[in-house]
């Protein structure tokens, strides 16, 4: 048998155990390492959840406060355009009451307007 293709082999073989021991060992202590880490970002995280709850607690009430506002303002709104609807109605009412009055009071102006127009002397051109 060829010894010298065996000895490059064992060789071979020794260097990719060497290799594979060394990066297990690295690998270890890389997860080692990040499990350190969590655990001192651990109290961090913890942290920034409860503020979020309390900003999601804070938003909730908000929510409810606006809703209450808008419900009110619609109301409101819903009042102002009743009050004014009667407003409109009771000038409806009353421009009908009016309107012949206000309509003999044009035609009676028209009518004078028209006799003064026909006693005025035409302009004289010179």
């Amino acid at each position: 048998m060829n010894t010298g293709l065996l000895n490059a082999v064992l060789v071979l073989a020794a260097i990719f155990f060497v290799a594979n021991t060394v990066l297990f060992i690295a690998l270890a202590v890389a997860v080692m390492k990040m499990a350190q880490t969590l655990k001192e970002l651990q109290p961090k995280l913890n942290a920034v959840a409860n503020k979020l709850d309390a900003v999601g607690t804070d938003v909730q009430k908000l929510s409810r406060t606006v809703q209450t506002t808008v419900q009110g303002v619609g109301e409101r709104a819903i009042s102002v355009a009743s009050t004014a609807q009667g407003f409109a109605s009771l000038a409806s009412r009353q421009a009908g009451r009016f309107s012949p009055a206000l309509a003999a009071a044009v035609a009676l102006f028209k009518i004078i307007s028209t006799v003064q127009s026909m006693r005025r002397p035409a302009p004289k051109k010179d």
